[in-house]
């Protein structure tokens, strides 16, 4: 009887765990139809997001269906096993008073003492199948807390004096989901400071994998990554993340004001520097326009504001740190010429405070760079200046005129 219990308990145990995994497929595909309410309207698709819930709500209502039968066979099973008990002790009790062996009072006290045990044990009883419940359930938390970091500690360097020389020696990296497929191969480049670098290369080339290794979200199989002939590893996590900003094609912004949003991470800064960020991203003016100003709020991840907006904030919002490195990842991509013109000068204007490392399928905004370098298959197949590299004639140059061709059809 007891190893019935413990198997009931078990697949319990199991149950919940399993419960907990639908629960969260459900949570997951209700996010995904919030986040991405346009993609769903556009497509006139909302009939199949609500079947799509459905179904998970579904093999949720099952599994608590099964859950709530395993519970009650457990309780079933401790009540019967605890009535059992009973009838042995009563019976075999009055055997033993009959035959003359015990009184009839030792009995009673023998009962009343089996009472209150019993009693005891079988709260426990009731209550393990819950704390099994709670073990399964917490099962996914445990397994996150033991997980070990795969990248290696933060460091603790931090000097006053940080110049900004970005280098990688020799990287070869693959993505852990994809190890069999080499994203970057032995890569090796200088980003000077002062100086405005250029990344170039087709989709798929590499471009932001080496921005996410930058970013310290990946570490290189192979190779070594410097700052300041330091490697990125040795230095403390919030004094890099400090020195070091990244403006995406795509940035996410918080629901809150505008000004907020800006001096993001900062803690407490003056409103003249969130708007100095502002005019030197292109920013300001739009903002000034809005009925609340810098204390206007942008919605749920900026979705209040278009996109080319979004950008010159979250170009604003890296401004304002004054990073001795600034990884620009497409990031003018939805700004008119113009709005792009003024950042571009804004940018190189600073140069001297910084390390730029530019990033860009529009050709014609690579082309004011000090140097570029074109990646193609995870390797830079060659590097120069704009009119270097249009005199080899060789894959810039036919990304320059593919890219011109296509403007001439139009």
């Amino acid at each position: 009887m007891l190893l019935q219990i413990n198997h009931y308990m078990l697949s319990e145990q199991n149950l919940a765990v399993q419960v907990q995994q639908s629960l969260s497929n459900a949570n997951q595909v209700a996010l995904e139809t919030f986040s991405n309410m346009k993609t769903v309207k556009s497509f006139a698709n909302e009939e199949g997001e609500c079947q799509r819930y459905e179904s998970k709500l579904q093999e949720t209502y099952q599994l608590n269906k099964m859950e709530a039968l395993y519970y009650a066979i457990s309780m079933v099973a401790n009540n019967f096993s605890g009535l059992a008990l009973k009838v042995g002790i009563l019976y075999y009790g009055g055997r033993l008073v009959t035959n003359g062996k015990v009184s009839g009072g030792d009995l009673v006290s023998f009962v009343l003492y089996e009472l209150q045990f019993s009693s005891a044990v079988e709260v426990l009883l009731r209550m393990y199948p819950d704390v099994r419940k709670a073990v399964g359930s917490s099962e996914k938390i445990f397994e996150y807390m033991d997980r070990i970091p795969k990248l290696p500690s933060a460091g603790t360097l931090a000097p006053p004096d940080l110049k900004g020389v970005i280098q990688f020696k020799n990287v070869t990296f693959s993505f852990p989901t994809r190890p069999d497929m080499t994203a970057l191969q032995d890569v090796s480049f200088e980003l000077p400071p002062g100086k405005v670098t250029a990344l170039v290369g087709p989709c798929d080339a590499g471009k932001s994998t080496v921005v996410q290794l930058l970013m310290r979200f990946y570490e290189p199989q192979k190779g070594a990554i410097l700052l300041d002939g330091k490697p990125l590893s040795q230095y403390d996590n919030q004094y890099y993340r400090k020195k070091v900003s990244l403006v995406s094609q795509e940035p996410t912004l918080s629901a809150c004001s505008l000004q907020d949003n800006i001096a993001y991470g900062m803690g407490n800064v003056s409103f003249r520097s969130v708007q100095e960020a502002a005019k030197t991203a292109d920013a300001h003016d739009f903002i000034s326009e809005m009925a609340n100003s810098y204390q206007t709020g942008v919605g749920p991840k900026g979705g209040l504001l278009s996109v080319g907006q979004k950008q010159r904030v979250a170009l604003a919002r890296a401004l304002l740190r004054k990073p001795k490195v600034l990884i620009l990842d497409d990031a003018t991509s939805s700004l008119d010429v113009e709005s792009e013109l003024k950042v571009q000068n804004a940018i190189y204007d600073q140069l001297a405070e910084r390390t730029v490392l530019l990033i860009s399928h529009r050709m014609n905004t690579v082309q004011r760079a000090d140097h570029i370098l074109v990646l193609e298959g995870g390797c830079i197949t060659e590097e120069g200046t704009h009119e270097q590299l249009m005199a080899q004639k060789g894959s810039y140059w036919k990304l320059w005129q593919k890219q011109f061709s296509s403007f001439q059809r139009e």
